[in-house]
Order: structure tokens, then C-alpha cells, then sequence
């Protein structure tokens, strides 16, 4: 009965929970079932057991709950601190650009600001596109150089031709 009202205290049960472990409990040692119980009481000692606990224990089950159970009553007073004084008021400074932080350069907020994976796509694509328009630029240079190379070869040979001409002009007259 001591185990019983303990448990019972502990585990805060109403009185039917309690009345089933103490059944549970009477029914261990009124059967003989090695290893899980031993047939301690016969039938008869069962029913006169049961009788008295429910005639006793069980009839009173509220009040020792009530008497055993710990209870926690607290009682907070608020008073006035400083005789009722108020506290002066500190006025807070107005705020200024230059005390604004950058929320993205803090590591404490780092995963806020971490871009998503629609983000990262078209990030990769700006990337591929952007080597692509060197390439376009690469070829038109090329281009560029190439057109400059066949003027001045042009020049060369119209100067080259001149030459020539006046060689033969200056054969035919001379």
C-alpha cells in the first residue's frame, strides 16, 4: 500500500488509474507465474484484500492525495521601488547613416542573404554569356586587325604598282 500510495502521489493518478495498479499489483502475488509473479495470497486472501483497500484506502484516496502531494503556492508582491520615485528617462539619440550596417556583410546574418538556386542559374547563365561576348569580341578584333593588315598590304602593293608604272613610263620616254 505504501508502493500504491506513492506511485500514485508521483504519478498525480485519479482514483480509477490508481485502483488498476493496485489491482495490477495484488494480481502479481496471487499468481503463481515464475519469473513475473509469485502466488503469495489465495482467492479468498485476494477478495478480502481488495475489500478492505477499497473499504480504507480507496474510500479516503482524495484526501491522501491532498495530503501527500506537494504543492507550490507562491505570492509575489510588487512594490514601488525608490518610494514610489520614477526613474529618469534616457532620450535616445536620433540615428544617423553612419551607424547603419550593411545586413549583408555581417556573419550572423549570412544565410539571408544566400542566393537561391533559381539564382545561382541564372547567375551561371549571365557567366556563360559573358564568356561567350569575349569570344564575339575576340573574333571581331581579329577581324579588325586582319582588314588592317589587308590595307597596309594594299597600300604596299598600290606603292609597289606606282613604282612600277613610273619605271615603265620612264622606259618608254627615255
Amino acid at each position: 500500500m505504501k508502493i500504491l500510495l506513492e506511485d500514485s502521489v508521483r504519478l498525480r493518478l485519479e482514483p480509477e488509474d490508481s485502483f488498476q495498479l493496485f489491482q495490477d499489483s495484488l494480481l502479481k502475488h496471487a499468481v503463481e507465474r515464475p519469473p513475473r509473479s509469485v502466488g503469495i495470497f489465495s482467492f479468498d486472501d485476494v477478495k478480502s484484500i481488495v475489500e478492505y483497500a477499497t473499504n480504507s484506502f480507496f474510500r479516503h484516496y482524495r484526501l491522501y492525495i491532498y495530503a501527500f502531494m506537494t504543492h507550490c503556492d507562491v505570492c509575489l508582491r510588487v512594490g514601488e521601488p525608490l518610494g514610489g520615485a520614477k526613474p529618469l528617462m534616457i532620450e535616445a539619440l536620433p540615428m544617423s547613416a553612419e551607424s547603419e550596417v550593411d545586413p549583408t556583410l555581417q556573419p550572423e546574418l549570412a544565410h539571408l542573404f544566400r542566393p537561391s538556386e533559381q539564382e545561382q542559374a541564372e547567375a551561371e547563365m549571365r557567366r556563360i554569356q559573358n564568356r561567350e561576348e569575349p569570344e564575339d569580341e575576340r573574333a571581331a578584333l581579329i577581324k579588325q586587325r586582319v582588314e588592317e593588315g589587308v590595307k597596309r598590304l594594299m597600300d604596299q602593293f598600290e606603292d609597289k604598282l606606282k613604282e612600277q608604272d613610273e619605271r615603265f613610263n620612264a622606259m618608254l620616254n627615255g
